[in-house]
């Protein structure tokens, strides 16, 4: 009304638009009710006090065009206003929805920590209400002994660095250890000074879990491949894939990645890998297993060795196959020294009964087949028991093996088939016929 009569007087061709902007002020200080009573109140006012007759609340042609003018742009204000503040509402109670709906836990504290703001899912989380919450100092569930780590975390905010990632272990509302990680979002004001600190968090436990279990499994798995044991090998179409370190020593190759190159490479011959791939292959690819043993040469040392091969397709995986090495040498020769054990005389080293029998049996069936005659021969060795009984029984162990080593000497080599001649002899054997 002061503005009207300084700049526009009474009769002024529009006093009353002076008035619009505190309309505009008053609703952006006070809101929408106390704004309509102020338009009404400067209505009235301006009705009676800006126009003749003044101070008579009667008709007056000239001041209706100007209430009407004044009426319709405040109108317009008051309109803009209440679309402005609808969507306003709109846009903070989807914001709201959208935080309550989170399967995150969210909140909002002070620069000191104080919260003024937690979604359903905190409270929740923490077995709390938003009122117990609210006001309190954050950090409910967090392990005091991580607190001074947490909070040097914290103030390495800044404006040029608003966000940082806290994960740690947390006690939930059942009092069970949980693991937990939040992004944490700084606000600041124009004058870089630190408003607000928001917290988004989710639960990671199963995560954290999972990654022990992949971390052991992995663990184990390493510890299995790179065993003192075994020698593996992954091969696709003859080329070495992966290969662990025991694969190496048991072939006494070179330490070195063989990753990458022929299979060739694992073997000192070319007739060993082209005789192991004809026999190998065939029998993987109709998706058997192959097992054998080969004799194979330890490059290192230049001895032959034996190994037990066992490979097979992998499945879901064309054309590669995993292989495993085992070194049976020392079986091998323990197997053979048994044999010899079982089969030989134990004094004179020669065939006894028990390999004789075996050899006959042997002999008559290829005679029996090809009709071929089987000779054997019987020997008796004189002065054996005078011996004993003279000398005793170490004079007549002499004896044996002197009689074994000149029959040995003086029958030819073994030859079969062909003419079979049975040139297996047991003193002990027959000394006891």
């Amino acid at each position: 009304m002061a503005a009207s009569y300084a700049f526009g007087g009474p009769d002024g061709k529009a006093p009353f638009l002076y008035a619009l902007p505190a309309v505009a002020i008053s609703l952006y200080l006070t809101g929408l009710y106390p704004t309509l009573f102020m338009v009404l109140f400067v209505t009235a006012a301006g009705y009676v006090g800006l126009s003749a007759p003044y101070g008579e609340f009667v008709y007056k042609s000239v001041a209706m065009p100007r209430v009407t003018v004044f009426l319709l742009l405040a109108a317009l204000l008051v309109s803009i206003h209440i679309l402005v503040r609808r969507s306003e509402k709109r846009d903070r109670q989807a914001y709201l929805r959208l935080i309550m709906d989170q399967t995150e836990f969210v909140c909002r504290c002070t620069p000191n920590g104080r919260l003024i703001y937690v979604n359903e899912v905190f409270c929740t989380y923490f077995n709390k209400t938003a009122s117990e919450l609210i006001g309190s100092i954050w950090f409910p569930g967090m392990w005091q002994s991580r607190l001074l780590e947490v909070r040097h975390k914290l103030d390495t905010l800044s404006p040029q660095n608003p966000t940082v990632r806290i994960e740690d272990r947390i006690l939930t509302s059942e009092g069970s250890p949980r693991w937990a990680e939040f992004l944490v979002r700084a606000h600041f004001d124009a004058d870089s000074n630190l408003e607000e600190i928001q917290y988004v968090g989710h639960d990671i436990t199963a995560l954290r879990q999972s990654e022990r279990e992949l971390s052991n499994t992995i663990a184990l798995q390493n510890i299995m491949l790179d065993n003192n044991l075994v020698g593996m090998v992954k091969v696709y179409k003859r080329k070495i894939i992966w290969h662990n370190k025991e694969l190496i020593r048991i072939l006494g190759l070179p330490d070195a990645d063989y990753a990458g190159q022929s299979t060739q490479a694992l073997f000192s011959d070319e007739d060993t890998y082209r005789k192991l791939g004809e026999e190998t292959y065939p029998v993987i690819k109709s998706r058997g297993v192959y097992r054998d043993e080969l004799k194979v040469r330890h490059l290192e040392s230049g001895k032959d060795i034996w190994v037990s091969v066992n490979g097979a397709m992998l499945p879901n995986e064309d054309d590669v196959s995993f292989w495993m090495f085992l070194d049976v040498t020392d079986s091998k020769a323990k197997l053979q020294a048994a044999q010899n054990i079982a089969n030989h005389d134990a004094l004179t080293g020669l065939p006894n009964r028990r390999l004789l029998e075996d050899r006959l049996d042997q002999a008559l069936s290829y005679g029996i087949r090809t009709g071929s005659l089987v000779a054997v021969c019987s020997v008796d060795l004189d002065g054996l028991k005078p011996t004993n009984d003279r000398h005793g029984h170490h004079a007549g162990d002499i004896l044996l093996k002197a009689a074994a080593q000149r029959m040995l000497a003086n029958v030819r080599p073994y030859r079969w088939p062909g003419s079979v001649v049975m040139s297996l002899f047991s003193c002990s054997a027959i000394c006891r016929i």
